[in-house]
């Protein structure tokens, strides 16, 4: 099979999944519209996890590394020495340059921020493992069904897995705990270290344990600390109302994030032709993680939803561009757009102001434009 078929599936394996896509969108948006179809599933060509053509390591991984470095000062870190022998990262890691030219500080650099001390996968792969690291992800080209066969507890799809002879590096990253994510995974010779079925981990095929370690990419985090994802049954889906969420937050047009998860909602009404089911649009959520890791989850009714993804609607509170009325709108207070609709009108008619007016013209477009979709029961175009 030349193409990997990604289904979705529960929200912490889209969120690796969207992570994922933005690395490899980070060199090349034009590919993701290739990878993404029509249907929610992502379609990943196995060749992304061949040797690079001119580096003896995976494609996937050297993207994964120029998306880790861009923008550093590699000079900085390379200059800086250890505690322990004093040795500068440059001499350090001089092998990996030996091996892999200037990718190999790169490599090195990334491969610590993504498994040194206060990282997002803590102690998941040890240094001395790396080389083993970058062949298990060469050996992702090769992945199949087969007879012998083993469930993935995060995927849910089944894929050969023999445990029993693979490098000690395999077994622990084919073990889900803490170190492939400090939130959700156990803590593995500590107790309690459980999960809710009484076992002390989860089996995680090769290819989650790749995708995984791309999930903090996907969320998207908010000055107060809290980070979110928009959830959906399509990757399509997915992957432009996250995009969506960090341009408004990043552009600091919206920051509450009921409103961001309405705009980004409006966004891809205008933007996107998408023909989306019923199922779709009921089960669109942001999984909210606080700073504390707590993780909860905010959906807004099946109605609001249906409502913002009309086009005539989405155009007119975007033109609108009140966030207070977009949070009026995204509570069902369908009354009070009229009643500041009539307030702005009162005003406008004492002061002849002619943007008031305007204003409170469309508040009442709005209004009544509302209550056509919902009473003639409308599904979104």
């Amino acid at each position: 099979m030349e193409y990997i078929e990604l289904r979705p599936k529960n929200w912490f394996y889209n969120l690796s999944v969207t992570g994922f896509l933005e690395v490899l969108a980070d060199q090349n948006n034009e590919e993701i519209e290739k990878l993404i179809m029509d249907d929610g599933t992502v379609q990943i060509d196995r060749r992304i996890f061949a040797k690079h053509r001119e580096l003896d390591i995976p494609e996937a991984l050297v993207r994964y590394v120029n998306y880790l470095v861009k923008g550093e000062n590699l000079d900085e870190w390379l200059g800086k020495k250890s505690k322990d022998d004093q040795k500068t990262n440059k001499e350090k890691y001089k092998k990996y340059h030996d091996m892999f030219g200037d990718l190999g500080y790169k490599l090195a650099r990334s491969l610590n921020k993504l498994f040194g001390s206060n990282t997002p996968y803590q102690n998941l792969v040890q240094a001395n493992e790396w080389s083993d690291f970058i062949e298990f992800v060469n050996n992702l080209e090769k992945i199949s069904e087969k007879k012998d066969t083993a469930k993935c507890d995060i995927c849910g799809e089944k894929w050969y897995l023999d445990l029993g002879k693979a490098t000690k590096l395999t077994r622990r990253l084919s073990r889900f705990a803490s170190t492939h994510s400090s939130e959700f995974g156990s803590s593995v010779g500590d107790f309690p270290n459980a999960f809710w079925n009484n076992n002390s981990s989860l089996l995680v095929c090769p290819l989650c344990v790749y995708l995984i370690i791309h999930s903090h990419v996907a969320w998207t985090k908010l000055s107060d600390s809290t980070s979110i994802f928009i959830n959906a049954p399509s990757f399509k889906v997915m992957w432009y109302l996250n995009k969506y969420v960090k341009e408004l937050y990043g552009a600091g047009k919206v920051e509450g994030v009921k409103e961001l998860f309405g705009m980004s909602l409006i966004e891809l009404a205008l933007k996107l032709n998408l023909q989306l089911g019923k199922w779709t649009m009921m089960n669109i959520e942001v999984v909210i993680k606080s700073k504390n890791k707590k993780v909860e989850f905010f959906s807004i009714p099946h109605e609001i939803t249906m409502l913002l993804l009309d086009k005539s609607v989405a155009s007119l509170l975007f033109d609108i561009g009140k966030t207070e009325i977009l949070s009026l709108f995204l509570d069902g207070e369908f009354d009070k757009i009229l009643r500041d609709g009539e307030r702005h009108f009162r005003e406008a008619l004492k002061s002849s102001d002619s943007t008031t007016l305007s204003y409170s013209q469309k508040l009442f477009e709005l209004y009544a434009l509302v209550n056509e979709k919902r009473k003639g029961g409308e599904r979104c175009e």
